[in-house]
């Protein structure tokens, strides 16, 4: 090849468009708060794309096992995926009896429809983590349970997947979504619009705590699951109720636009504590960048 045609080759190589590929950034800590305890556990595994909060609950004992067992279990299943793509799954996840808001909005036509493999993934390993803590539940354990909020990325491709009320949230060109609406006592009242604002507030203070659904307890879980497409300068927020309890949309959406998730998760649980909350603080930021 003479000189010109390898520079003509060089050049014409170099105005290929290449897409720049997206990768994660996280951090995720917790602290005991107020607490004696920490019943809150978390997961971030940027090599399996997953990332985890659960909430424990049952006793003192009970909320740690419930939680950590949670976390070991979604570990397990994506570690399980990664060492082999074609593994088997323990069972085939009932698509119809999974809620998916995404779907549901964009598809009303057929609300029970099959779910993507990415979502089924997700749903298999939280009912996989269901089934382990169920498993537990005997003696001292019999009343534990946990909730948990994941996210499970593959490329640009996110999948969310819930049960409780601990919550995911995205920001996205300085705008916060939410990503997760609570399965709990309060959310059910608030979306059917039962009685005033103040009789609402009135069953906050006594009934605020209380989930519709978590890990290990009913027959079948059955997560929410979300999917939806990540682009760079994206922030997701996992947190348990310990930090979205006491702080607002504002004072979030800002410190996830200022800070790199190292400071942000710092950040948040600090302002948390200072704001009041007598609760395990815990958050994961995950922001999406490209190389």
């Amino acid at each position: 090849m003479s000189p010109l045609a390898l520079l003509r080759s060089l050049v014409a190589r170099s105005e290929v468009p290449t897409t720049p590929r997206l990768v994660a950034r996280a951090c995720g800590r917790t602290t005991t708060g107020r607490r004696s305890t920490n019943q809150d556990r978390l997961v971030v595994r940027d090599d399996l794309g997953l990332y985890a909060v659960a909430d424990g609950m049952g006793g003192y004992q009970g909320g740690e096992v419930a939680s950590q067992t949670t976390i070991d279990a979604l570990v397990a299943r994506y570690e399980a995926h990664r060492r082999d793509e074609e593994d088997t799954w323990p069972f085939v996840p009932d698509a119809a009896k999974t809620a998916s808001r995404d779907r549901a909005r964009t598809t009303a036509s057929s609300p029970a429809q099959t779910l993507s493999l990415e979502s089924a993934h997700a749903v298999v390993a939280v009912e996989t983590a269901h089934r382990a803590v169920r498993e537990k539940r005997r003696g001292e354990l019999a009343q534990m349970g946990s909730t948990v909020v994941m996210l499970a990325r593959s490329g640009a491709r996110l999948v969310v997947a819930h049960a409780g009320d601990s919550r995911a949230v995205l920001l996205r060109d300085g705008v916060l979504h939410a990503l997760t609406r609570d399965h709990s006592f309060m959310a059910e009242l608030e979306s059917r619009g039962t009685g005033t604002a103040e009789e609402r507030e009135r069953m906050a203070a006594q009934f605020g705590h209380v989930v519709t659904k978590a890990i290990g307890h009913g027959e079948q879980l059955a997560p929410t699951v979300l999917e939806l497409e990540v682009q760079r300068g994206d922030v997701l927020l996992l947190s348990s109720d310990g930090l979205h309890g006491v702080l607002d949309a504002e004072e979030i959406a800002h410190t996830l636009a200022m800070f790199a998730p190292e400071d942000a998760s710092e950040i948040l649980l600090a302002r948390a504590i200072e704001a009041g909350s007598t609760d395990n603080v815990t958050a994961v930021v995950v922001r999406i960048e490209t190389l």
